[in-house]
């Protein structure tokens, strides 16, 4: 259900006048973009096309009108999930080709597997099911049958290799939820805490983590990167201490709580992964900044003073006589009057407590 709320939430949160119309029509095109889609790869879209889908009602009632783009829609999103399909096959048989390469039974495949999937999951899941149901996550002969796949394996036999390979790494790979949003929760000036929190902990109860990597990529694409090494290198530790932990449905923490067969170890594995999220992210934020958001509006004329600043995620704290900033080394001291010092920027321009005016 959760990719027919988002493609109605979309266009109701974005749309002005009829929003309730426009959102169940988003919703019922996705239904006909999941239907074409299924029927022709016979695998399950990623959540990145509701969004689109969503995003796209709301441009084609902007830009060609209600009626018009109401019959836009589903065309739209029949033509993508046909020309997704068309070239399905291509996709599947480049990421057959990959597993093959990795292996099995080994570590680094373990960790590339996590690596890939954090970054192809918001697609479709044909990278994921080739490994959770096939022969791709490894075989094993038991009582008398070949059991193939690593959730096929892992319910009939939790202590296999199989488990610390391609599953005990997103047990851990959910306390690096927490890390991040801490960073982003810390650093976002515009953001709702409680909103930000409740949506980490949501990702996390239900094992939906690509809802929190299309949220990072929107963020930053360095973010993104080091969410994805990380989950790599929880995927690797999973494999060297031979972590048995494993889920048979999404992968909510739950479902790691319930199915644990290495006692505290991976609690105290992932409380060190989500410091290192922490850390990690924040150092990124900090280098490389993060997208700044619409929802805080400034005056034409103040603009240009936020960019030298370094942007919206650059300023801490406006004070009497200057800025508080993260990054010192992002402040453009050339177009600026002032003395930098450390971590303020110290100035007498009048536009400064202006702009203390529009900050939250």
């Amino acid at each position: 259900m959760a990719p027919y709320f988002i493609a109605f939430a979309l266009p109701y949160h974005l749309l002005p006048g009829n929003r309730t119309k426009c959102g169940v029509w988003s919703a019922l095109s996705y239904g006909l973009f999941t239907a074409l889609f299924t029927a022709v790869t016979n695998s399950d879209p990623g959540l990145l096309w509701p969004i689109l889908l969503g995003l796209g009602a709301v441009l084609c009632k902007d830009r060609v009108g209600e009626k018009q783009g109401m019959l836009l829609l589903p065309v739209l999103a029949l033509s993508l999930a046909g020309l997704l399909g068309a070239t399905h096959d291509y996709y599947e048989s480049a990421l057959l080709w990959l597993l093959r390469k990795l292996g099995n039974n080994n570590a680094l495949a373990g960790t590339m597997f996590g690596v890939l999937n954090t970054l192809l999951r918001p697609l479709s899941v044909a990278f994921e099911q080739p490994v959770y149901l096939h022969s791709a996550g490894g075989a094993v002969w038991l009582d008398g049958q070949i059991l193939t796949g690593a959730k096929t394996i892992f319910a009939a036999k939790p202590d296999r290799l199989a488990t610390a390979l391609f599953l005990s790494g997103k047990g851990l790979q959910l306390f690096l939820l927490p890390g991040f949003a801490c960073t982003l929760a810390d650093c976002g000036k515009a953001r709702s805490k409680a909103a930000l929190a409740l949506f980490t902990v949501g990702c996390v109860l239900s094992g939906h983590t690509e809802l929190f990597t299309l949220f990072l990529a929107l963020e930053s694409p360095f973010l993104l990167l080091a969410f994805a090494g990380l989950t790599g290198g929880c995927y690797l530790v999973s494999a060297l201490l031979d972590l048995h932990w494993g889920f048979l449905q999404n992968g909510g923490i739950v479902e790691f709580l319930l199915h644990n067969s290495s006692g505290a170890l991976p609690y105290l594995v992932g409380v060190t992964f989500c410091v290192l999220a922490y850390f990690v992210s924040r150092y990124t934020v900090v280098r490389y900044g993060i997208a700044e958001h619409s929802c805080v509006w400034l005056p034409e004329d103040l603009r240009p003073l936020v960019q030298e600043l370094g942007g919206l995620q650059n300023i801490l704290a406006i004070e009497n006589d200057g800025v508080q900033v993260r990054n010192s080394k992002r402040v453009n001291t050339l177009l600026l009057e002032g003395e930098l010092k450390e971590d303020r920027f110290i100035t007498d321009d009048p536009q400064i407590q202006t702009l203390k005016e529009y900050l939250p």
